[in-house]
């Protein structure tokens, strides 16, 4: 499995229940399930990202974004994971992915075991029923 998938996914945690392509970062996987967490741009959610919260999020910046093949300053929230159960009828190959460097990837884990060591880590569970049908082209 590759570092960061582009899937469709309808956040639970989100009031609107916008679905849209999204990058994910694969913090594990395993054959019943994977997860995830959020990338997002940077620019126009600083006051957040740089906020009184700020220890939630790793900022991925120059020139770590561009050789990590991100298009703008990027951050990652590790303080939500959604866990997408999976089994053989998925083929999450199928979706478009990238590795990262294995600095990065040390540092976002590192900030994953924090935030679940200090209590403001939070699990939502996606289906895989509700993942295929939002990314029907991994289902076999």
């Amino acid at each position: 499995m590759q570092d960061i998938i582009i899937a469709i996914l309808c956040f639970p945690n989100d009031p609107t229940n916008n679905r849209t392509a999204h990058q994910m970062f694969v913090s594990e996987y395993s054959e019943s399930y994977i997860n995830l967490y959020s990338v997002s741009s940077i620019l126009g959610k600083e006051r957040r990202v740089y906020g009184s919260e700020s220890n939630h999020y790793v900022t991925i910046l120059e020139p770590e974004y561009r050789e990590n093949g991100f298009k703008v300053p990027s951050f990652i929230d590790c303080t939500k994971m959604y866990r997408v159960s999976i089994s053989k009828r998925s083929n999450l190959a199928l979706l478009s992915h990238r590795v990262l460097s294995d600095s990065l990837k040390k540092r976002i884990k590192d900030r994953i075991e924090e935030r679940k060591a200090d209590g403001t880590h939070i699990i939502y569970d996606i289906s895989e029923s509700d993942f295929q049908r939002w990314n029907p082209r991994i289902v076999i």
